[in-house]
């Protein structure tokens, strides 16, 4: 299981390398920090001045550190799970999937990601077993993004994160409200419903806006 992770997770590391446009060769020869602009085809572009250089090696310094989301030596449940969803974004894209844009049209508009980041990123969640591709059109081929039973009980972790992102940092109130479907009641710290006690989950809520949205709006 380790070693499967572990490819998965140096595939995803690999694709947003290729992302930035550097290469893990040039990375870890140090080619891309010479006194050239080197792409990651190995191709010289033009002399760089000190300024140009110093700003260069700071921002490989920094997607070295953005790319090495592993961490080693951490028997830890939290560390794994961080492995999976703890990238830029991938939370976000979970969000989505849960509002019901499976999409990757319906993403990429409601998130303004880069689309080759997108497809890196779903890519990496279907290799975790969180999403399945299921194609829902035949000509041309299109596909939507779909939870597994996997993805859906990380429904409320990101409700944990909604609900202490409301009480901490929505100012102008929360964002959205997430309702039991059947009454209207907001779920409690518990994801009880404060109206008719029954638990929830991601079957049997809905959402509506609220004034935090409407305040930015």
């Amino acid at each position: 299981m380790g070693e499967k992770r572990d490819r998965a997770l140096r595939r995803v590391r690999e694709r947003d390398a290729q992302a930035l446009g550097l290469s893990f060769r040039n990375l870890e020869s140090g080619d891309a920090l010479g006194g050239h602009s080197v792409l990651s085809n190995g191709s010289c572009l033009t002399k760089r001045t000190l300024t140009e250089w110093v700003v260069s090696c700071n921002q490989l310094r920094y997607a070295c550190c953005v790319l090495s989301r592993t961490y080693e030596g951490q028997v830890c449940s939290v560390a794994r799970t961080l492995e999976l969803i703890g990238e830029r974004w991938t939370v976000l894209i979970l969000r989505e999937v849960f509002r019901g844009n499976r999409r990757f049209d319906q993403m990429q508009g409601a998130l303004g990601i880069a689309r080759n980041v997108l497809t890196a990123r779903l890519e990496h969640l279907q290799e975790a077993g969180i999403l399945e591709r299921r194609r829902y059109q035949e000509r041309p081929a299109r596909y939507e993004y779909m939870l597994t039973e996997k993805g859906i009980d990380l429904w409320p972790v990101l409700m944990q994160m909604l609900i202490w992102g409301d009480k901490h940092l929505a100012e102008g109130g929360p964002p959205v409200y997430v309702e039991h479907r059947d009454c209207g009641g907001q779920p409690d710290e518990h994801l009880i419903c404060d109206r008719c006690g029954e638990p929830l989950h991601a079957r049997n809520v809905t959402r509506r806006p609220g004034p935090g949205l409407k305040a930015v709006a």
